[in-house]
């Protein structure tokens, strides 16, 4: 029981590490602000992509997408199969 309260002791740690990483920023110093504000970029912040990793959100679409490509490809080798055997 006790390990286990470590680990969690540990992952708390870290993820409080990452938070306060991405929310302070990785200067040293403050520099004045820049003259224009990037426009905001479409793809995912930077957090959302942490927690998606923690989460394992990433791993379950990356299988999901090799599902769908596994399945497409048998059924055109079912497909191709199919022709050969009707010609």
């Amino acid at each position: 029981m006790k390990a286990y309260t470590q680990v969690q002791n540990a992952a708390l740690a870290v993820f409080c590490a990452v938070a306060i990483c991405l929310t302070t920023g990785c200067s040293r110093t403050k520099e004045s602000p820049p003259a224009a504000a990037p426009a905001p970029s479409p793809a995912k912040s930077d957090v959302q992509t942490v927690i998606d990793g923690v989460t394992g959100r990433t791993a379950v679409d990356a299988h999901k997408k090799a599902r769908a490509t596994i399945d497409n490809v048998k059924a055109e080798d079912a497909a191709d199969m199919q022709e050969a055997e009707n010609f």
